[in-house]
């Protein structure tokens, strides 16, 4: 398209120099745009993905002026309507670093261990809605509580065994897995969880029942809580329909998770 828009200005160029001049002017900004945005889709490839840094480019003197943390600074002159990239030495210049969480890296913090609870918790509460036999999520005439303990200590083990394998599915992302002692935190704050529902969640039922806007603005789905639970007199009826809620809204289940967590 910019060739034949370039073609058409050298036309009018002849009777009118200054239109010339001011196409040729509008027809650069357009090009500095368009280079941004795919100056942003290499940006999408590298560690810069997850942040707000955005690339500067600009027009300096017939060339397209790229500044960007992660690129060194590059001077790329329009010549005949075309842009010229400048290869140095490797495609590395455009190509995304070796890929982890550089930023993370820097500070020596490692990444939280809450999501991954939670998602084990939450799958807990859809094994103990389900009644599988096979992973039992509480206790009952037929189920100990030691059971239900290595049941929870199995689905803490698959979740522990999944990261390690997907940080070791990519060069320069290995840091990414747990170590041994997050490994046992993630399965001892499983366990402390799971053992306690009961305990758990007439707190959180307490908890909601003694907080006045939440009912008032109907937001007991919103801490994983149905406004049934929160009657007086009805929190034992409700069984049933709790079971079929945490089966069928994951939502609803994930934050009934992260609060019993909590």
């Amino acid at each position: 398209n910019r060739k034949i828009i370039s073609s058409k200005i050298s036309c009018y160029s002849r009777t009118v120099p200054h239109l010339h001049f001011t196409l040729n002017q509008i027809l650069s900004q357009m090009t500095a745009r368009l280079f941004k945005q795919l100056i942003g889709l290499f940006c999408i490839q590298s560690s810069c993905a997850f942040t707000n840094i955005q690339p500067d480019v600009a027009l300096s003197r017939g060339q397209v002026v790229v500044k960007h943390p992660s690129f060194q600074k590059q001077a790329l002159p329009l010549n005949h309507g075309k842009v010229t990239i400048p290869i140095i030495g490797s495609s590395a210049l455009y190509m995304a670093p070796a890929p982890g969480d550089k930023l993370r890296d820097s500070t020596g913090n490692r990444p939280s261990l809450n999501p991954t609870i939670i998602n084990i918790i939450s799958e807990a509460l859809s094994l103990r809605a389900s009644n599988d036999a096979s992973l039992p999520m509480e206790t009952s005439s037929t189920v100990q509580p030691i059971e239900v303990a290595i049941a929870a200590g199995k689905l803490a083990k698959t979740a522990i065994e999944k990261r390690e394998k997907s940080s070791s599915a990519v060069k320069g992302d290995e840091s990414s897995a747990f170590t041994q002692n997050e490994s046992q935190l993630v399965a001892g704050r499983i366990l402390g969880v799971v053992m306690r529902w009961n305990e758990l969640e007439e707190t959180l039922v307490e908890k909601v029942k003694g907080t006045p806007w939440v009912s008032k603005y109907g937001e007991e789905a919103s801490f994983g809580v149905l406004a049934e639970e929160c009657k007086d007199g009805e929190c034992d009826d409700n069984a049933k329909v709790l079971k079929q809620r945490l089966k069928d809204d994951p939502l609803f289940r994930m934050c009934r998770a992260e609060c019993l967590y909590a």
